[in-house]
């Protein structure tokens, strides 16, 4: 094709790239974006890099990724090549034109840098879930072609476009029923609007509800850094909680492209053990939160689309009962060496186990 594949790290982005970002569309989500890589700096030690592929001075494709170098590894991840880092990317990348050959270039150019930076994993996490490559079976073949393996994921995205009643109507009856449900409970949704509000009311219940349930909580320097870098207002923060200021659910997003993708989700255990459904009025809440701030979509982010366990069936009969749009998508990973062999032994307990807990 010709083209000229350029690699420019962090300090010195394009400076049209948050523009070409936005002139993408549905392409591309806020996870390609400029903001997006100072925070994943601050927060994980990650090394933005940014390519494009151009032909003719005309953009044909570009493509930010990370190149994260862990701190305080274990024995076992030095010794299978973890401690030079892994590159990761997500929402991307974006192909204007010639999208196969351009897609091909870019992987190519990805391999020179590991192997020049001696890097042993490679995480593509997916394209934007609204773009046309998302589950593109040629986009599959150029990343098998390439030596990476594929992965199945899955989300719904619900139609903002419609009007107030006709997403109401387009619910399925269960999401209304405990829609009512919350508002008889007289469950209040806010929004965060101080920093100080997002550490007292958001941040600590979310982590003590990961705690509680023996998932890793975010630190508060993390909120921190979300918190100063937003500087194009895309993260909005809600909590749900009771007549008497007790919170009992947690739900955010970030908005980018017209797209409503949600974060932080949580159901604290005050809210389970009461059944108080705050997740349910918390995301009714949002989409018209969302739809008032110009979002034509509301990403409710990934599901197992083949259930393993009880917690994955769950997590999916709750994001279906919004009537959203089930899209499939691939996430693609490439190892090398000592962690290749790795990764697949680990893919073998892990089969072995899943079909072991379903015959039991």
């Amino acid at each position: 094709m010709g083209s000229k594949v350029i690699l420019k790290k962090f300090i010195d982005p394009p400076l049209d790239w948050d523009r070409n970002l936005l002139d993408a569309y549905k392409e591309t989500n806020f996870c390609q974006s400029v903001v997006f890589s100072r925070i994943w700096n601050k927060v994980y030690n990650s090394i933005p890099l940014f390519f494009e592929v151009t032909y003719k001075n005309k953009l044909f494709g570009f493509l930010q990724i990370s190149h994260t170098i862990p701190e305080n590894l274990s024995v076992i991840k030095k010794i299978i090549g973890l401690n030079k880092g892994w590159i990761e990317w997500l929402d991307g990348p974006i192909l204007l034109n010639n999208p196969y050959n351009t897609l091909d270039l870019l992987l190519k150019e990805i391999d020179n840098y590991c192997a020049q930076k001696k890097i042993n994993l490679i995480k593509c996490n997916g394209f934007a879930h609204t773009s046309k490559y998302a589950n593109d079976l040629k986009i599959m073949q150029v990343f098998l072609k390439n030596g990476y393996t594929v992965s199945k994921w899955a989300t719904y995205l619900v139609d903002l476009t419609l009007d107030e009643n006709e997403l109401w109507a387009n619910l399925k009856k269960t999401a209304r029923k405990m829609v009512k449900k919350s508002n008889s409970l007289a469950v209040k949704v806010n929004k965060v609007n101080t920093f100080e509000e997002l550490l007292d009311k958001f941040h600590k219940s979310y982590c003590e509800t990961e705690s509680f349930y023996g998932r890793l909580k975010k630190s508060d320097w993390i909120a921190k850094v979300q918190w100063e870098e937003d500087i194009d207002n895309n993260y909005h923060y809600y909590y749900a909680e009771t007549q008497d200021g007790q919170v009992v659910g947690t739900l955010g997003m970030y908005i980018f492209n017209g797209v409503a993708t949600e974060i932080s989700s949580c159901l604290t255990p005050y809210a389970y053990e009461n059944e108080i459904p705050a997740q349910d009025i918390l995301h009714w809440v949002m989409f018209l939160e969302a739809k008032k701030m110009g979002c034509h979509t509301f990403d409710l982010a990934g599901i197992n689309p083949n259930p393993t366990n009880e917690k994955e069936r769950g997590i999916r009969r709750f994001k279906e009962k919004w009537n959203g749009q089930y899209i499939e998508y691939y996430t693609y990973k490439k190892t090398h060496g000592l962690l290749k062999i790795y990764t697949i032994i680990m893919g073998l307990i892990q089969t072995k186990n899943i079909k072991a807990r379903n015959n039991d």
